[in-house]
């Protein structure tokens, strides 16, 4: 038996050197596609996501010195800023110089994204010396899908991700230094104020790490943490008159659905389909004596529960961006394991197999769903321009959903985003009596609603009432992009 095993071992050693580089070819082409795909959306001109008009309007907002945390939206605009304020703070600067436009927040989403792998390579590094594993944790996190897609969008997400593993690589140093430890420390709160649902993971995955090494400094990363966000919340919250509060809470709790957590969760298993095993499997196969056992172990934990809020209402598969960050740390600590404490090459092997298939996978779905949303976008680049000279030329405000960001571009603001308010009007939170009352008194010269085939996520954005005084009140005259141009009907009955 022994000797069988051992001839199995010589005959997979051989597939050792020459699956290792085969695995680097194959992600070096995925970061490739990643990088192309993102140089692409950020020349891409026009808005290619719900949300990033919104942040571009606030960073417009921001530059200008208004509030973008109202404590009420009683009154126009109604519009919501959920989020945290770094990256708009970060945008605002960026606006001010070059003009409202979509590639400022594109490039520093795409920044952060290769920022982000630089920090999860070097902490397996840290950690384990071997460059393979190093190198192999950041490419699987940039060859992600839900990488690719993300990291070229107006988002704050990839911020907040860069911020964090940053902190994780600064804080799981050791031995550490007071200086380390402050820059740690910094960065995890700016994380936080970068998306506030990271601070659950990276916060965990530090101080469970450090109570391996020094309990007392693990209290006290916890209470510094947790004494400048406190800070930092209750500070932003008596500028805004309670507006902060107001936004990134109470208009931020939207309806549950169990159905659609199930729904991404079966997504995300097929998109991870060796990943998420290999996540599982590195918690009980690393040493626990390990430098990257307590990390990886309480880093998948919390990103894996932040992760559930995706049955929110009106979520995505952003919320899996924390969750890919630990899956790749964990890809990496196991290869390093396997090639570090294993006598036999049957283990790395296996792996290195494993992950080459990961990576097809990942491939397979950027180049069918990511680029086929991309050239969604470019395939109606020509009525986009039609569309946005018809937002140029038009006087007065504009309600629009996807066509928002044809509003922004022209340096005017938003009046409305409908999502948010639809999802404040359905839990009772907001009066939407005067918003229908003006669509019912023909305010508004122009109205953009996107009605995409096949999916009816127009009823997500505007609640049946808005829907049922625009339809009495406007008629549609011109369809541009999928965009549904409604224009005020006369009273004896023609178009305005």
């Amino acid at each position: 038996m022994l000797k069988r095993l051992s001839q199995l071992d010589r005959f997979v050693c051989r597939l050792d050197r020459p699956g290792s580089v085969f695995l680097l070819i194959l992600l070096g082409l995925a970061s490739l596609v990643t990088l192309t795909y993102q140089a692409v959306s950020i020349q891409h001109r026009f808005m290619a996501d719900y949300a990033e008009a919104p942040l571009v309007d606030q960073a417009l907002r921001l530059a200008e010195g208004q509030n973008i945390y109202r404590p009420a939206i009683s009154t126009p605009p109604y519009t919501i800023s959920t989020y945290s304020p770094l990256f708009v703070v970060v945008l605002a600067p960026l606006v001010k110089l070059f003009g409202p436009a979509f590639w400022q927040g594109r490039l520093i989403s795409a920044l952060c994204a290769w920022l982000a792998a630089f920090f999860l390579a070097k902490i397996i590094y840290a950690h384990t010396r071997d460059r393979l594993a190093a190198s192999v944790t950041g490419m699987v996190f940039l060859a992600s899908p839900y990488v690719v897609q993300w990291s070229s969008l107006v988002r704050v997400d990839f911020l907040a991700v860069a911020l964090s593993v940053a902190a994780l690589y600064y804080l799981t140093r050791w031995p550490q230094s007071w200086k380390r430890f402050a820059l740690g420390a910094v960065l995890l709160t700016a994380a936080i104020f970068a998306r506030q649902s990271y601070a659950l993971a990276a916060p965990a995955a530090a101080v469970f790490w450090l109570l391996y090494r020094d309990w007392r400094r693990a209290l006290l990363l916890g209470g510094v943490v947790a004494g400048l966000s406190f800070v930092l919340f209750l500070g932003l919250n008596l500028v805004t008159h309670g507006g902060f509060y107001y936004n990134i809470v109470t208009a931020n709790i939207n309806e549950f659905s169990i159905q659609r957590l199930v729904g991404e969760i079966r997504s995300l298993i097929e998109t991870n389909l060796i990943l998420v095993p290999v996540g599982v499997a590195s918690i009980f196969l690393i040493p626990r004596r390990s430098g990257t056992w307590p990390l990886v172990a309480a880093y998948l934990a919390g990103a894996g529960l932040a992760s559930l809020t995706i049955g929110k209402i009106g979520s995505n598969t952003n919320y899996f961006l924390e969750l890919s960050a630990a899956l790749s740390l964990s890809a990496g600590a196991l290869l390093a394991w396997s090639r570090a404490h294993q006598k036999t090459h049957i283990a790395r092997v296996i792996i290195l197999l494993c992950l080459i298939y990961q990576t097809q996978v990942f491939l397979r779905t950027t180049l069918t769903k990511q680029v086929g949303s991309l050239r969604y976008w470019f395939g109606m680049y020509g009525e986009q321009v039609m569309l946005n000279d018809i937002v140029a030329r038009t006087d007065g405000p504009i309600l629009a959903d996807d066509g928002m960001g044809m509003i922004v571009l022209n340096g005017r603001h938003l009046v409305l985003q409908p999502f948010e308010v639809t999802q404040l009007a359905r839990a009772g939170k907001w009066d939407q009596t005067p918003l229908i009352e003006s669509i019912r008194r023909r305010e508004y010269p122009l109205i953009l609603i996107h009605y995409y085939k096949g999916n009816d996520i127009h009823e997500e954005r505007w609640t049946k009432e808005m829907l049922d005084a625009i339809e009495k009140n406007y008629a549609v005259t011109e369809t541009y992009a999928d965009e549904h141009l409604y224009r005020p009907i006369r009273a004896n009955g023609g178009r305005q």
